[in-house]
């Protein structure tokens, strides 16, 4: 068993509300974790098909079955499931009475703010951390480049899956069995294009006329289809930071993948040597520390505060908020720092007004304190984010 950090998130959360609703993607260690933490619950999977058909056709008798101190997976199989789990909770004020958790974004959902708001917690389960794979893995010497290449989940670390085998079923699975539950697609061949497209624009701005180009769908269907790639955390856009200091700054955001396994499988980078000498080496670092800072809020029960800011000048890869106040990082895929890549860090850090010790340089390199700016190595950002 991986140890997780949200853990103790997810143990205070169930003093305080009747219900905890857990997401995240496919494989992220919900299902093991809520097991794990209430391992004196029922335990019921809505992936089942005759507990879904149960649960549909005869939602109050469901229920009844499977009352108070219940873990239900995969939830959000049966939406119609919350309103009558509502009045179940209703009921009673005891807390944690039922764990909800679901393979979709539910921030994106209209079921739980219409039925649940103020009844449940709602939280979201990441793959793994650097922490928590260094930890696990403590008597090994994985490199950066192996962690990138590998991914975060999980199985590939605890059952020691194949990277390529596993990525190369949880795409297949994703576009024939979620991509399906999510949206109607009449034409697959040009989703998975679509992904594979997506990937080859990992950390750059989003051009969804480019991308309708590319694909031979409309603009209104690649939007369609960036919500399917959110609401299954597959991938995210990163919006940029809206500050009231220049009319210059772009309003067009940026987009990441969650995981950069996936993200090197569909760019079909296989080894070290490939992933070292691609031209898309930066973008996919960037995207491991884009994931890696939302991760940590996540795992601390905070929706992620991530941005970006950018001018006709440059742009620096990130701004979100610390517990001592507005930060600002830039993501260099290098182990040596050069003056020239503070520069932009410098200049947005004065445009925002951000004191030098939240100026941030994360790299591969030394964790330094410099007198104009932070240098900080991947694998000490819990420093820099005051989270656990």
């Amino acid at each position: 068993m991986i140890q997780r950090t949200a853990e103790d998130t997810i143990k205070k959360l169930a003093t305080s509300f009747r219900a905890i609703t857990i997401t995240g993607p496919r494989q992220s260690g919900k299902t093991t974790l809520t097991r794990l933490l209430f391992n004196d619950y029922k335990y019921v999977s809505l992936e089942d098909l005759d507990m879904r058909q149960f649960a549909q056709d005869d939602p109050r008798g469901f229920l009844a079955q499977y009352d108070k101190h219940t873990i239900i997976d995969e939830v959000q199989r049966v939406p119609d499931l919350l309103s009558y789990l509502q009045t179940k909770l209703d009921e009673s004020k005891d807390y944690a009475q039922y764990i909800l958790t679901g393979s979709q974004n539910f921030l994106l959902s209209k079921h739980i703010g219409q039925t649940l708001v103020g009844r449940t917690a709602l939280t979201t389960l990441l793959p793994l951390t650097l922490d928590e794979i260094k930890e696990f893995k403590s008597k090994t010497s994985e490199n950066l480049q192996q962690h990138i290449l590998r991914g975060s989940y999980p199985g590939i670390y605890d059952q020691k899956l194949d990277p390529i085998t596993f990525y190369s079923s949880y795409v297949s699975l994703y576009i024939e069995r979620d991509v399906r539950d999510l949206r109607t697609i009449d034409n697959l061949p040009k989703f998975q294009r679509f992904l594979t497209s997506c990937a080859g624009r990992a950390g750059q701005i989003l051009n969804m006329t480019d991308l309708s180009n590319a694909i031979g769908v409309d603009i209104k269907t690649i939007d369609a289809w960036i919500g399917v790639l959110e609401a299954s955390f597959i991938a995210y856009r990163l919006q940029p930071y809206a500050a009231n200091i220049s009319k210059r700054l772009t309003k067009m955001p940026k987009l990441y993948f969650y995981d950069t396994g996936i993200l090197c499988y569909l760019l079909n980078i296989r080894t070290e040597t490939e992933l070292l000498n691609s031209h898309f080496y930066g973008n996919i670092f960037e995207n491991l520390v884009l994931g890696e800072l939302m991760k940590y809020q996540t795992n601390a029960g905070e929706q992620p505060n991530l941005y970006f800011i950018r001018d006709k000048s440059g742009e620096v890869d990130c701004v979100f908020e610390t517990s001592t106040g507005l930060a600002i990082a830039e993501v260099k895929a290098t182990s040596t720092y050069a003056k020239a890549h503070g520069a932009k860090l410098t200049y947005f850090g004065e445009l925002l007004d951000i004191p030098t010790e939240r100026r941030y340089i994360i790299y591969a390199g030394e964790t330094q304190s410099r007198s104009d700016m932070q240098l900080v190595n991947i694998y000490d950002l819990k420093a820099i984010t005051g989270k656990s």
